[in-house]
């Protein structure tokens, strides 16, 4: 998530974004930029072309929102349920809700399902 009135945040994003990808690397995993505080257009610092042509050339998804006006928080949410619920059943044979690196039992299918059911 950046703001669209700070150039940093827009920045951090994108490193935020290369070190999940080279952390996961060999994975197609999905990522969504959020740019925050749409209803501060007249303080826009990022425009709306500048983060579509970083996410594509990120090969993620870009929506902006505003949490003040509620503009687009529930597309927000919907958008990233589905990408993580694809995602999930995309991992063939690994098991959804376990970690690999331990038998922790927490249910990442189970947490996305109750999320889902509040939407």
């Amino acid at each position: 998530m950046y703001s669209i009135d700070s150039e940093n945040t827009f920045n951090d994003m994108e490193r935020l974004i290369k070190r999940i990808k080279k952390i996961r690397e060999g994975e197609r995993i999905p990522i969504m930029m959020v740019g925050n505080k749409s209803d501060l257009e007249d303080d826009r610092m990022v425009s709306q072309q500048e983060a579509n042509e970083k996410a594509k050339r990120l090969q993620v998804k870009n929506i902006e929102t505003s949490a003040k006006t509620n503009r687009n928080i529930e597309n927000c949410i919907e958008q990233v349920l589905t990408m993580a619920l694809k995602y999930l059943g995309k991992l063939g044979g690994k098991q959804a809700g376990k970690s690999s690196d331990n038998n922790d039992d927490t249910g990442v299918c189970d947490c996305l399902f109750n999320i889902c059911s509040l939407v």
